[in-house]
């Protein structure tokens, strides 16, 4: 094969994997409280683990430290490494709160959302009961339907569809009280208020939520919550996860029920931890309890829950009587959701310091980021070119919510995820530029009044292929290479192998001193 290593080809590839996020003013790296090391024992061994915004992370198959035991947080400072004492924290799911925030169509322009529709009759749309990615389109007041996900016996897969489709605004005025979706972009859900469309339309609302973690000693968590679809209760889950008697993990009313009812479930909340009718708390975090149901592999959440059902109210019965629907939820200024399973992301995790407080970890900082228009002859930013993005930064070095796609790791061409030839691999579809002399200056992001400068860390560069002529016209040959076959390799794992390397050594109290390739003291 040839390949073209000038990076200013056109069909050369660049990927960021990790970014740096300075103060415009000062040039200060900008850190965030995110996270960090611990060690702690369990069954005589001592484990390797992070603790943060997200919950506690482990090395592969470690226990989770107890619920009340001792941790060590490591620190790595002025060449040693030192530690300090906490106590872990662990309940069996975990509480989020989605916080809406407001925009408008105009000012998402060009940004992909994911969103279901139903009946397409009239859209121009392909399918019916599809999900599609899609985008406005302010400049011809339309939206554009690029790709649509195609489900198998292996899962759902989102696939291009022929050519971008235009599908008028009208057709959600007319037909749909409004489009809901999720966008990576804006973090999350969303919800474009089409049932009240603005003058021009590029003025119609757009309302999305931001999220973040319910502690226990939250002071503004509510005392009751209710729920209206996919509702679970401590007897649903048990029902159903370990006696295998059908149906699913919630209340059977409200199991993917968007109709609306007059009988919401009504939680109560322990701390952080939902607590349903029975006084009973509503997790599962048995491994086994979910092997044979592999739809839940991921764990159970709810739906929607709101502290004030007039949030769910939606019209009255016939009697008189209030009704209540699960997208009414949507438009709440606050929601909230909860989760419970067997991993770590179903639970909820965190420490207290020595004085028995809670340690609270920064969330994801939000930032705007202006995509850059594309150059004459260089399209860079394809479709994404002049969108505002809203991207999240976790800390220095971790900066996400760029867009991606799958490109072939032999050819380095663009092709589907799913490809059955396993070639394919997720890269981001373009990086920030960082040029600060430029006008505009490149590599800015802003949050409110705060501007940042990105800056690239880690990059890569995916080489443009070539006609094979082109390397051979240059002069460059090539001649086969034979390559090694299974034959004669060694397990250095095993006793019996020539190669074996010794038994594994057990960590020690001894804070690590390399950590992914970083030498931290």
């Amino acid at each position: 094969m040839c390949f073209n290593r000038d990076a200013s080809d056109p069909n050369t590839g660049l990927s960021v994997w990790r970014y740096g996020l300075y103060d415009s003013v000062s040039g200060e790296r900008i850190t965030r409280n995110s996270g960090f090391p611990i060690q702690y024992a369990s069954g005589g061994t001592t484990y390797q683990g992070y603790v943060g915004y997200y919950g506690l992370s482990t090395q592969a198959g470690a226990p989770a430290p107890a619920d009340g035991s001792a941790v060590n947080k490591v620190d790595y400072q002025n060449g040693s490494a030192t530690t300090a004492s906490y106590t872990a924290v662990g309940k069996g799911g975990r509480l989020m709160r989605f916080t809406r925030q407001n925009t408008t169509l105009l000012l998402i322009d060009q940004v992909h959302f994911n969103a279901f529709v139903g009946d397409a009759t009239n859209s121009g749309l392909p399918d019916s009961n599809t999900q599609y990615e899609m985008s406005w389109n302010d400049a011809t007041a339309q939206f554009i339907a690029v790709n649509e996900s195609q489900c198998g016996q292996s899962g759902c897969q989102s696939a291009p569809l022929s050519s971008p489709i235009a599908v008028p605004a009208s057709f959600w005025i007319t037909t749909h009280t409004g489009i809901q979706g999720w966008s990576q972009s804006l973090g999350g859900d969303l919800l474009v208020d089409l049932a009240n469309p603005g003058t021009p339309v590029g003025a119609t609302a757009v309302a999305y939520h931001t999220q973040d973690l319910v502690y226990p000693d939250d002071a503004g968590s509510p005392a009751a919550l209710s729920c209206v679809s996919n509702c679970p209760t401590a007897a649903t889950l048990q029902t159903y996860l370990t006696q295998g008697t059908g149906g699913s993990p919630y209340v059977s009313a409200t199991f993917n029920s968007w109709q609306p009812t007059t009988t919401p479930v009504s939680y109560t909340l322990s701390g952080n931890v939902l607590v349903d009718g029975s006084s009973a708390a509503v997790v599962d975090t048995s491994a086994a309890d979910y092997q044979n149901s592999p739809q839940y592999q991921n764990g159970v959440m709810s739906g929607r829950l709101v502290e004030n059902l007039s949030d769910a109210q939606c019209g009255v019965d016939a009697g008189n009587n209030p009704l209540y629907c699960d997208w009414k939820m949507s438009s709440a200024s606050v929601y909230y959701q909860w989760q419970t399973g067997p991993s770590s992301w179903d639970q909820f995790s965190a420490l207290k310091d020595s004085t028995g407080s809670f340690v609270h970890f920064d969330a994801p900082l939000n930032v705007n980021f202006k995509v850059p228009a594309n150059e004459s002859g260089n399209s860079p930013y394809g479709g994404y070119a002049n969108t505002n993005l809203v991207l999240q930064y976790g800390g220095f070095g971790d900066l996400w919510g760029i867009p991606g796609s799958c490109v072939s790791s032999i050819t380095n061409h663009p092709m589907a995820c799913d490809d059955p030839s396993g070639a394919a691999r997720y890269v981001s579809a373009f990086e920030i530029p960082y040029d600060p002399s430029a006008a505009p200056q490149q590599g800015v992001v802003v949050n409110g009044n705060q501007t940042y400068l990105v800056k690239w860390l880690d990059r890569e560069i995916r080489f443009a292929q070539k006609p094979a002529s082109t390397c051979s016209t240059a002069g460059l040959t090539t001649s086969p290479a034979t390559l090694p076959d299974a034959k004669g390799l060694q397990d250095p794992s095993d006793p019996s192998s020539a190669a074996y390397n010794g038994v594994e050594p057990q960590p020690t109290n001894t804070a690590p001193r390399v950590i992914q390739g970083q030498v931290m003291y």
